[in-house]
Order: C-alpha cells, then structure tokens, then sequence
C-alpha cells in the first residue's frame, strides 16, 4: 500500500474582491436539489445536546439508485446559499456537469448543552465534539445521524463513496473522523484545520508519518494570514501535516492555488493513498525542495531494501 501525495503548492496570486467562481452560481438550467432541515437531540453518545442538521438531496437523486455521501460539520455556514461556501449550489453544477456523482449532503451544527442558554448564537459543545482525539464523534455520526438519514435515503456500504470535510475545528474533527473509521469515511476536506494544540491535535503530524499508511485522500488548505495565538500557528501546523506525508512513500506533484486574501501565502495539499504497490525505483520529482528529497529518497531505499 502507498501514499501518494498529490501537491504542495507555495504561491502568491492577486484576486479580484468581486471575483466569484462560477460553480458558486446558480446556473440557467442546472437541475437544482433540496434541502431539508431537522433536530436531532437524542444522542446517547453526547448526552443532553441539541443540535441542528440538514441534509441535500440531488435533483437526480434516485431511491433505487445509491448516492454518495458527504458530511459537513458547522452546517448551516455550509448550505448557506449566499454565504461563503454554497454547498447547494456547487453540487447542483458539479453533479450537472458529470464532475461528481449524484451525492447527498448532510449539514451538521455541533451540539448545544440544553441545559445552558445559548451565548452569542455559539455551540457549547462544538470544541468538546470537534478538536478532541479518538473515535467519539465519528461513531455519534456512524451509529446516530448517518443510520436517520439512511431511513429516508440510499446510501451505499462502499466507504470509497464516503467523504467528509470541514473548516478550522471542523475540519480536524473531519480528518480525526476517517483517521479513526477509514472503514467508512476514506475522503476528506480540510480548510484551515486546527491541527494545533486546542485538544491535543498539533500531534497527529507524527502518526501520519509513522502509522502504516492508510487509504484517505484529503484536500487541505490553509494561508499564512491564518491564527496565530498560545495553542499554536495554524499555518505552521498545516504546513507539519503537509509535510508528514511525504514520509509515507508519498510522490509529490503540484497543483494551480488562488489564494484566500489579496496577500497571503496559500498550502494546497491533496493527499491520496491508494491500495496497490508504487515502484520502488521511482525518483523523487525533480522540483520537491532537496530536504524532502532526501527524507524520501533515504525512505525509499529503506523499502527496497527491506522487499528485497
């Protein structure tokens, strides 16, 4: 099994403040899905919250056909159609266009401890559920949400089919979530991840670079302007889990990045590990920076070494 790290990419680019992506617009003609919302406040897993959920259904979605899945953590920011992520409406033209397959969409809010009022629309239980280690809010969403929305909709076994993404605390919550159940969530988005030391997380670069690989593919974005405070640089910490994978037995290639502001520096990494054999021999691309090289090269020759 090997890792193959598809991009690290280092780049300044200017961008217009009125500039918005197409697949962000509703398009003439693009079949558009629905959303319905919900309340879920029954969780034995985190017992006594409340949170809100969502889920999108495709215009071509058929029962009798499964579609795939995608969960998103902090959901209403997520299916806010004129907010900054318009997840409605960049499925609605990346699933017209044939770009991805019909997929449902489920949104959903951290909790909210009933007993306590709610301060400044905030989530009390968001960090608890989000930044800590270990397999407790991936099984809330294997054993509680994911089995409401299987009663109304098909959903297929194949965790190839399976993704889950986020931003800042979302988004480690996204990637803790298929580190721990890759059984069943094998694909992850990562923006601004808070892979720092807010629960523990500023640890994860190391079992990435130790652990036998494991078969996630992960988009992560992050920009120097990021966080910067006493649990840790988000930027820098990003730039750790970007550079862990290369010890995988990672191959490295580079990928186009419009930066999130005007100035900063945006990390583009999107990570894949495949189940079959990569070739021992392979040389390291000729643009990796020297250090990675030689980590990878010296990787490298410890596996042939050791299949030989």
């Amino acid at each position: 099994m090997a890792f193959i790290v598809n991009a690290m990419v280092y780049c300044k680019v200017a961008i217009k403040a009125d500039e918005t992506p197409p697949d962000r617009i509703v398009q003439p003609g693009v079949p558009q899905g629905k959303v319905t919302v919900g309340v879920f406040e029954d969780s034995k897993i985190f017992p006594g919250t409340r949170r809100d959920f969502s889920v999108y259904v495709p215009a071509q979605y058929k029962g009798d056909q499964p579609a795939a899945l995608m969960v998103f953590q902090d959901g209403d920011g997520m299916k806010n159609v004129n907010g900054r992520w318009r997840v409605p409406v960049v499925f609605d033209n990346l699933i017209a266009r044939g770009d991805m397959p019909p997929t449902i969409a489920v949104f959903i809010n951290p909790g909210h401890d009933k007993s306590k009022p709610r301060q400044n629309g905030k989530h009390s239980n968001r960090s608890f559920e989000y930044d800590s280690l270990g397999d407790r809010y991936v099984h809330f969403l294997t054993e509680e949400i994911i089995p409401e929305v299987r009663r109304r909709y098909t959903i297929p076994d194949d965790p190839e089919m399976h993704a889950i993404g986020g931003s800042s605390s979302g988004a480690i919550s996204a990637f803790t979530a298929a580190w721990e159940r890759t059984n069943f969530f094998r694909k992850v988005y990562s923006r601004v991840g808070s892979f720092t030391n807010l629960r523990g997380g500023n640890v994860y670069p190391a079992p990435v670079r130790k652990t036998e690989p494991k078969p996630i593919r992960m988009y992560m974005a992050d920009t120097s302007g990021d966080v910067d405070n006493a649990f840790g640089s988000w930027w820098w910490a990003n730039q750790r889990m970007a550079t862990a994978w290369p010890w995988t037995r990672s191959v490295v290639t580079t990928l186009p990045a419009i930066s999130a502001s005007r100035s900063s520096t945006r990390l583009v990494v999107r990570a894949a590990c495949y189940q079959k054999s990569m070739p021992t021999s392979r040389s390291p691309p000729a643009y990796w920076p020297e250090a990675i090289t030689a980590r990878c090269t010296s990787r490298m020759e410890r596996r042939s070494i050791a299949e030989s």
